[in-house]
């Protein structure tokens, strides 16, 4: 074969694979309000298959399946299932029924089938092989390359509706009762001055009758807005009227009577409308599934979903946050609780988040779109970087740090605009009242004036724990048991912390040391100044105003170190970087995690021993921040494990691997 043949048949095979790709990821409904890709492919790429397939054969998984299926299973290729490239999932849903689909890549159709319970019949619905869970609200169905997988929850406040009610034949549980009816004295009456087991055999038998009919044909076509005609079996109007006799069990119950019969029929009830409505959702799934096989809801835009490399091991796109708020939180159900109707509008567009591999790290991204409006205001409150002078202070060996950094004259000049948006459609009827506050606030504030005292740049950092003693109060007992009031010591373990931030205007905080001090509230400690502590926690707390910064903590001698300039502190060049780029930093040193839980004193499990002690190996966890870029505002929360597997996912495998082996 010639060279130029090789090539052909290389870019045809590549050209195919694609192409396959492309058409599963197209048949993904165009209104799919969230979905999510698993890269599957890179995640075997830092996944030993043969290590995956060992703990799943000792967690007994394949033979689960051997014992059901009709071909053994031995290991994850078995399973029919292409790993070499992405599967996807799916969420939509409209005010009736949220539905839940997936789309997976089959490498051997035969090899899958094989997976189906012997116990399972196949269908054949929409030209495909049809499998279904009992209740019917989870559907699968395959072809040669791709199992469709479709499953609907329906909304229950949709149900209660009296037309959908009236539409599908369900009974309503919601009786009216005679409130003017006497009630009879439960102590002068018994169960036998009324023939309640007559009667009420004879309301069963009612309400069973009634449930009989409404499954009887001829059934009657009803149809949902947003999907073609559903069959149901719908009753005769009068034959779900509810009995008059329910009243007088009502009556009964009042007075705190216990009724099995009663109980019998409420559950004879529900039955029914749970059946009605598991056939309705049955029947969409159905309607659903065969929209998305022949593509009739149009495909979705993938220019949506950011492209995908070969370290990223899953991503999620939520769109259209307010109608997915909404959703789950339905304007109607406000309204009837609370007496509101909110918008729900906090000025997010769309969600997008990653599972990113790197090396050792193992990293979780994020970023929401935000609209114009939001976009201004963020911009402008995240426009604030870390005072330089606090890079020193971020010691490689603290337990960790937060740095926070806002502009406060910008969040002081928007925050009546954010807080309006926010909370003024949240509760229209409220929302002269919420702009009035708004009004207020910027009429009152100088925000140029706060913005100089207090900058808007933070830094905490947790420097360790420290051991002191605290006195409390306590009772001693005598052989007559008169006691009295005795003062007693104790040992215990505080968080050691400094807080900083900058001040351009510090006049107001040497003001309150002064009064402070007159008012014997704040000791002077040669211009660190103590807070009494009055809460006997052992937490004393010190405050220090120099070179336009307030320092803020509880170690005494280190503040008057940093008065005296005889503190000589070196930042870490990692922390550094991070604090410098982000608007936002969180960082936990991970490795001092078993010091710290010794010097606690907290006890661990044995079963867990070997894991605290393995994290001494461990890098940071970070949560970071960079602000809006663009009209995003992004993040992302990491972890580095120990360099012992090759990358961070194996060395996670490795300890769950280890954790089933113990269970």
């Amino acid at each position: 074969m010639s060279l130029n043949k090789i090539n052909l048949l290389f870019i045809f095979l590549f050209g195919s694979f694609t192409l396959n790709a492309q058409n599963l990821l197209r048949k993904i409904p165009q209104d799919a309000k969230v979905v999510i890709t698993f890269n599957t492919k890179a995640v075997f790429d830092h996944l030993k298959m043969e290590d995956l397939n060992l703990t799943l054969i000792r967690l007994g998984l394949f033979d689960k399946i051997n014992d059901k299926g009709k071909a053994p299973i031995q290991k994850m290729q078995d399973l029919g299932i292409d790993w070499n490239t992405k599967a996807y999932a799916y969420v939509k849903g409209t005010d009736s029924i949220q539905y839940f689909g997936a789309l997976i890549p089959l490498s051997n159709k035969e090899q899958f089938e094989s997976l189906v319970p012997k116990h399972k019949k196949i269908y054949q619905e929409n030209g495909l092989p049809t499998v279904y869970s009992t209740d019917r609200s989870l559907r699968m169905s395959w072809d040669q390359h791709t199992l469709y997988v479709m499953g609907g929850i329906a909304i229950d406040r949709y149900f209660k509706k009296q037309d959908v009610k009236d539409r599908y034949g369900l009974i309503s549980d919601n009786h009216e009762y005679d409130q003017s009816a006497p009630i009879m004295d439960s102590v002068a009456t018994t169960w036998e001055a009324y023939a309640f087991d007559t009667e009420a055999s004879a309301i069963v038998d009612s309400i069973e009758a009634v449930v009989d009919a409404t499954l009887l044909p001829p059934p009657a076509v009803v149809t949902d807005t947003l999907y073609p005609p559903v069959v149901v079996a719908a009753p005769p109007a009068a034959a779900i009227e509810v009995p008059d006799d329910y009243r007088y069990v009502d009556s009964v119950l009042a007075q705190e009577q216990y009724s099995d019969d009663y109980y019998k029929r409420y559950d004879t009830m529900y039955r029914h409308n749970d059946s009605v409505k598991r056939e309705v959702v049955g029947q969409w799934i159905d309607v659903e599934m065969g929209m998305v096989i022949t593509g009739g809801h149009g495909s979705f835009d993938t220019r949506q979903l950011g492209k995908l490399n070969s370290n990223t091991l899953a991503q999620i796109h939520v769109r259209d946050i307010a109608s997915f708020y909404s959703h789950f939180y339905p304007e109607d159900i406000w309204r009837d609780a609370f007496g509101i109707q909110p918008k729900l509008d906090y000025g997010i567009e769309g969600v997008d988040a990653s599972v990113i591999v790197q090396g050792n790290k193992l990293k979780f991204t994020g970023a929401a779109t935000l609209d114009k409006d939001m976009t201004t205001y963020y911009k402008a409150i995240y426009n604030k970087k870390l005072n330089p002078k606090f890079y020193a202070y971020l010691d490689k060996d603290a337990l960790g740090f937060f740095s926070f950094n806002l502009n406060t004259e910008a969040y002081i000049k928007y925050f009546p605009k954010i807080l309006k948006k926010y909370y003024g459609s949240f509760m229209p009827r409220y929302e002269h009242a919420i702009s009035l506050v708004a009004i207020l606030f910027d009429v009152a504030l100088d925000e140029k004036a706060i913005a100089k005292v207090f900058k808007g740049d933070n830094l905490f950092v947790l420097n360790g724990v420290t051991k002191v003693e605290v006195t409390y109060k306590d009772y001693e007992y005598d052989d007559n048991y008169n006691y009295k009031q005795v003062e007693k010591t104790k040992t215990e373990t505080i968080p050691q912390f400094l807080w900083m931030f900058s001040s351009d205007d510090t006049r107001i905080f040497h003001k309150l040391a002064e009064v402070g001090i007159q008012e014997k509230g704040i000791i002077d400690h040669d211009g660190v100044y103590e807070l009494k502590e009055k809460s006997k926690s052992g937490i004393n707390v010190f405050f220090l105003i120099k070179d336009d910064m307030v320092f803020v903590g509880n170690d005494l001698e280190k503040l008057q170190s940093i008065r005296s300039n005889r503190l000589r502190p070196k930042g870490h060049t990692p922390y550094i970087a991070l604090a410098k780029r982000n608007r936002l930093s969180l960082l936990f040193n991970t490795r001092q995690v078993p010091t710290l839980l010794e010097e606690l004193d907290i006890p661990v499990q044995k079963s867990l021993d070997e894991t605290i002690k393995g994290m001494a190996q461990y890098g940071d966890f970070y949560l970071l921040s960079s602000g809006v870029k663009g009209n995003k505002l992004s993040g992302e929360v990491a972890i580095d494990f120990p360099n012992t597997k090759g990358n961070a996912l194996a060395f996670l495998f490795d300890v769950l691997s280890r954790w089933s082996l113990k269970k």
